[in-house]
């Protein structure tokens, strides 16, 4: 598990509220958008199709080929959704990193 500048696992990392804000500012999902209550959701499909792009296989063959009406069928706007996620991600755990961090006075010697 990721850890914070303190040693617990990093919250920011793993809160997902602002990561369905940053898909709707990208245009992946709209502001109302309803659940269609399949177990998984958009902002966690789109990381687990990072991690492997076959992963749809199954959901495709069923036509469940979307999450809370994002389409999920295509990898190359995946990756580049994974890429985003990723990326928003770390830069918002850094930020609370380097917070905490320069809160305690700076890096321990």
């Amino acid at each position: 598990m990721e850890r914070g500048a303190s040693g617990r696992p990093s919250a920011e990392y793993y809160e997902y509220r602002s990561v369905y804000d940053f898909l709707r500012s990208k245009g992946v999902m709209k502001e109302c958008q309803a659940s269609d209550h399949v177990h998984d959701a958009p902002a966690v499909e789109i990381e687990v199709r990072g991690a492997d792009p076959d992963a749809a296989k199954e959901r495709v063959k069923a036509n469940l080929a979307t999450t809370d009406g994002v389409w999920i069928e295509d990898k190359k706007p995946m990756a580049q959704w994974a890429r985003d996620v990723a990326e928003f991600r770390a830069t918002k755990t850094i930020a609370a990193m380097r917070k905490a961090i320069d809160a305690r006075g700076g890096l321990a010697p």
